[in-house]
Formats: structure tokens, sequence, C-alpha cells
């Protein structure tokens, strides 16, 4: 029996295309009934029967995949599930894979890159969520559809469920090779992901590709090539994510990108949807002879991009190209009769069917007051001036998961690996051998910074592993200005930034004229934070006159080092000492033995011992000082 007669005769072979796998084969397929669009057949056929538990799971599976949640994912729009064979038929994807028209462009801009994956990730992510088997993302499978400038993913093969094995004869060429195709589907013990955590080593793979640097899928002490357009951090989380030890620090593929790129401005599908089409676009290039006659477009895919053919030593006559205005996306017409057929307008529906409405418009942040007038208890008065200067605290939470903050009242932070000689603490997490062996590459005194004038000073002296700062290992000394990124030790990212005071006129404490030596103005903070994810939360400041605690979306607490976001509390500098401000006093408080204070407008000392209440978060307050050693020399060896 022929395969068009298992087919029912419904669909005629058209050519064959490349598998996505050892154990199914594809062909290019057209519809019996004359209609001219192209679709794809998926066929697979088993040396042993399925069970009926089998069938009732592939079942599941392709009803899953005839409603695909965005359109980036190709449909499946028939299918046959027998206990010997199955076979699928599904949307057209494209006629030019992501690889050949890489080849044309080399790579792709940094822009491109970002919005490309984001699209990507969004659609690993919906498939996941409704059980979609696992897809195929590498540059050979993936198209673009040059009507909509968009990526384009093919329906992902129906998995057996169980190893049965498909009809391979002995002379199988994979059967040569160092590994075999029986072997492989065994390997394959749960088709369908479970999360997306399986998608981060093909985006990364991806991300090469598309920035025109490939690396091999390899595991274990393989060479990593740094890409040029990345920053150091950027190398470091792709040279993670391509390892299978350092890829288990990225919870999801969308967890990898938010690291990578950022969190995005532009969280919805439609937003990047938008920002793509607006970056990739199709353009033609002359060629010198004649231009075959194109086949009919598939469904979806305007003529102009479909002029071409596979043929040896055929040319691609569309390229994916930036254009700086969207109005140059309109490609000029191409003889042939391709281009008989009327243009559709592209319709919001073409692209997703994910409804997303515009973000809604940010919560009006109450303006902050140009000039402090806060109080102070006559107990807390006494107190403060009776004891000697306190220049580092820390907040030490009951939780691991909120942060520590340690904060410096002075204008240098030491940043090391050991809680006992440095303020900010570079470790990685969760612990494992080889968290704790990247966390041993930091000393346990690394670097110190300190401010003058405005500017960051960073100082390291004979480091075994130096502080890396725009992709080059600082000379023991550097002066940057901020906000600035390095990597601690080559290894740990640190983000660094100023946070101006709210008040811009000065504070006031009544009853207490300013301290000998304040000149009145109020200069801020200077935070320290991670710069990603996988590392102890933790936080450091030098408290300048003050600093901000906010909490995030998922209501943990943060210093606050962005003015856009609205205090709960602050934490003061003020006579030698270090104060507590709450700004909202329904979710913050401190405890001085049996009291429990929240009072706006009102400083709390914070003394050794007391408890802060920060949201569900409770801190206790501990003073510490640094060795002497590290006093003089903040980058001993470990």
């Amino acid at each position: 029996m022929t395969l068009e007669q298992f087919l029912g005769n419904r669909y005629r072979l058209i050519a064959r295309l490349p598998a996505l796998g050892a154990t199914h084969q594809r062909y290019a397929v057209q519809a019996s009934n004359g209609t001219p669009d192209y679709l794809v057949l998926s066929y697979c056929d088993y040396a042993k029967p399925l069970s009926m538990d089998s069938l009732a799971q592939q079942r599941r599976a392709v009803e899953v995949m005839m409603r695909p949640p965005v359109g980036l994912l190709c449909r499946v729009t028939d299918f046959q599930l027998k206990p010997d064979h199955q076979w699928t038929v599904s949307e057209y994807p494209g006629d030019y894979s992501l690889r050949e028209l890489l080849q044309q462009r080399q790579s792709l801009t940094m822009e491109e890159v970002e919005a490309f994956l984001r699209l990507l990730t969004e659609a690993c992510e919906a498939a996941t969520a409704l059980g979609w088997p696992r897809l195929q993302l590498e540059a050979g499978h993936l198209y673009l559809d040059a009507r909509l400038g968009l990526p384009r993913i093919p329906a992902p093969d129906v998995p057996a469920f169980e190893n049965a094995g498909s009809d391979v004869t002995d002379m199988d060429p994979m059967a040569t090779m160092q590994f075999s195709a029986a072997a492989l589907r065994a390997a394959l013990v749960d088709p369908v992901p479970k999360d997306t955590h399986e998608y981060v080593l093909p985006l990364a793979a991806l991300a090469c590709d598309l920035l025109g640097q490939p690396q091999h899928m390899r595991g274990g002490n393989a060479r990593y090539q740094p890409v040029p357009q990345l920053t150091s951090q950027q190398n470091v989380l792709l040279r993670r994510a391509l390892t299978s030890e350092g890829r288990a620090g990225f919870g999801s593929a969308k967890a990898f990108m938010d690291e990578f790129f950022g969190v995005s401005m532009q969280p919805s599908i439609a937003a990047h949807t938008e920002r793509l089409r607006t970056l990739t676009v199709p353009s033609h290039r002359s060629a010198t002879g004649p231009v075959p006659a194109a086949p009919p477009p598939p469904a979806g895919m305007s003529g102009a991009f479909t002029t071409g053919s596979h043929a040896p030593g055929s040319f691609l006559t569309a390229l994916i190209s930036t254009s700086s205005s969207p109005a140059s996306s309109s490609p000029p017409p191409v003889a042939g009769p391709a281009s008989t057929s009327a243009e559709q307008p592209v319709s919001f529906d073409a692209v997703t069917v994910k409804r997303t409405g515009p973000p809604p418009l940010p919560a009006a942040k109450p303006a902050g007051p140009s000039v402090a007038v806060l109080a102070v208890t006559a107990a807390d008065r006494e107190k403060a001036l009776s004891l000697s200067p306190t220049l580092r605290i820390r907040l030490v939470p009951d939780s691991e998961e909120a942060p520590i903050f340690a904060l410096v009242g002075e204008e240098n932070v030491v940043l090391g690996r050991s809680a006992s000689d440095a303020d900010f603490i570079a470790q990685f997490r969760p612990r494992s051998n080889m968290n704790d062996a990247r966390s041993r590459r930091v000393s346990r005194a690394q670097a110190r910074v300190q401010l003058q004038d405005g500017k960051l000073i960073v100082e390291e002296s004979d480091a075994v592993n130096p502080t890396v700062l725009q992709d080059a290992p600082i000379p023991g000394f550097a002066e940057v200005e901020l906000p600035v990124n390095f990597l601690l030790a080559g290894e740990f990212p640190i983000e660094v930034r100023a946070i101006a005071t709210e008040f811009v006129l000065g504070r006031e404490v009544q009853d207490w004229s300013a301290p000998e030596g304040e000149d009145g103005k109020l200069h801020g903070a200077v935070i320290l934070r991670p710069g990603g994810s996988g590392v102890l939360l933790c936080e450091a400041a030098m408290v300048l006159s003050d600093v901000g605690i906010h909490f995030s979306k998922s209501g943990r607490p943060w210093l606050r080092a962005d003015s856009a976001a609205h205090p709960v509390a602050r934490i003061q500098r003020f006579a030698g000492q270090f104060w507590f401000e709450p700004v909202e006093a329904s979710v913050v408080a401190v405890a001085t033995g049996a009291d429990l204070r929240s009072k706006t407008n009102e400083l709390i000392l914070l003394t050794d011992g007391a408890k802060v209440r920060l949201g569900p978060y409770g801190y206790t307050v501990q003073t510490y000082n640094l060795t002497t050693a590290n006093a003089s020399d903040a980058s001993q060896a470990a």
C-alpha cells in the first residue's frame, strides 16, 4: 500500500521535507480537491502496535494542536491515529527556513534578536501550558512569514508515548552513527514538556545563530566562544544556558529571557509582534539571469516572497532587512503567476489569538515631600547622642525568601563572598557543588567601591580572579560613571546606581538642630544589587542621607533604586546613626522591646537586636564591623 493510499487519496505528495526527528517522515502535500495551498504531512508507522492508552494520549495532543494559542504555531488541520501508524496534516510554515535566510543576512541586530526570541518564548509558554509536544526551535526548523514579518514554528510530530519503535530497516543510516534511532527514542521519556525549562538550551543556541556566531549544544567543559555583540554579563548567561549544570539556575524560558535582555518594558506578545514587524520586512535582491517561475504560494504567504526554487544553484530573492520606516515594508510586484493575486491586508487575528488590550496606566504616584519634617522621641534622641557613630548595620531576614540589606554610613562598600569580611555578600544559589565552586572564585573581600566627586572608584589588588568592567579586567583601579554594571571576579554580576533623595529642599527634625558636620544637603544613596538571578538575595547601600524601601510586584522588599517606585519606608542617616521612617504605616513597623512603632513622619532609632517588619517579612537589625585587614585591603585572596 502506498503512502497516498494510507492518506485515503485525500492528499497528493509534492516533495520530501526535512524531518524534525528520527521517527517521523515529513512531506509537502496538496489537497486532492485542487486547492493550491501547500500543507505539511507528518507520517510514522510502528514495528509494534500501540496500546489504547497511548492512542488516547496522542488524540489529546492532536486536539490541542488543532487550536494553537498563538499565530506563531502552525495548526494541525487533519489527522489519523491507528495502532500501527499515524499521520497529521498541518499548516505550511514557509518556503525558506531561518537558516537559509541567515546565510544571506549573516546576523540580525540585537533589537531584532530580542523581539524574535521573546515571541518564540511566548509561544513556548503558551504551548507548554496547553500540553503541546516538544517544539523544535533550531534555525533549520523555523521559518519566516514575510507577509507578517514574523517567525513560524512547524507543528511538532505526535509522539508515540511508548517505546514502540518505528519501522526502521536494518540498513537505516542512523544506525551507522554514534547513536541509534532506538536509543534516541528511548531517551525521550517525557515527550510533552511540563515546563519551559527545557526550551532554555535551544533558545540560547538560537540566540547565537541569530547573532552570527553559532555554538554547538555541548555541555561539560566545552569551550564557549563569546559573542562580540553581547556584554560580558550576557556572555556569562549564555554560557550557563548552553551547559546542563548552569542551565539549572533558570526556572523557565521566560526567566532566562528576562535575565538575558532585562525585564521587558513591552510584556505582551502583541507589543513584540508590532516591534518585530517594524524591524524585519521583506526586500528584494536583483539577480543576473531569468527568474524561474514560482509555484503557487502556500496559504498565508505572499507571492513576492515565494519567488525562487530549491533546485541546485538557485538563489533566494528575499532577505530579512531592517527598515527604518514601516511604510517601506511593501515590496514591489514580481512577475509570475504568484504576483497576480491581490495582497490581503494584515489583520491582528492572523498574528495571534490572544486579545491583549493596552497596558493599564500606571497608578498615580504620590508626590514626594520637598522638605522632610520629622519627629524624634526624646528617648531616641538621648540614646543616639550617647552612642558612638554607627557605620554599618544589616537587616537580616527571618526567611531566606527575603533579601539581606547591608547599610553603610560611609562612602565605600566592600564586596566579597564572606559575610564577616564584606558588606555585599556575593554567593550563588541554590547551594550545589557547582555553585559553591563559582562562589569560591570570589575572594572573601574581592573589591572595594567608593564614591569620589560623583564618580565610582573600583579598587582591587592582587585578585586571583579580577573583576571585569566593560569587557576587560580592571587593572587594580578603575573610575567610572554611574550607573554601571560589572562582573565581580569575572563571574558575579553587579549593578551599581545612584538614587537621589526625595527631599530636594532638605529635612528638618523637630527640636533637634542639624549635628555638626552636616551641610544640610541631602545626597540620597548609592545602591549595589545583583545583576541577575541564581544568587544569594542581598543588596547594599551607601546611605549618604536616605534610601527608600519598596515592594516589588511579588510582594518582596527591595531597596528603592528607581525614582518611579513608591517607598513604603525609608532608612535615614542622621546624627551618625541609622533611623527607620515608616511611610506606609499599615505594612511596616519597628519593635523596640515591647513597643511596636509605625508612626509616619517619625524617625525610629535602629539599634542592634531591633525587629523590623516589612510587609510579610520579619527582619533583625545587626550592627557589624569589617576586619582590620579588610579595612586596609579590600581584595585579599581567599
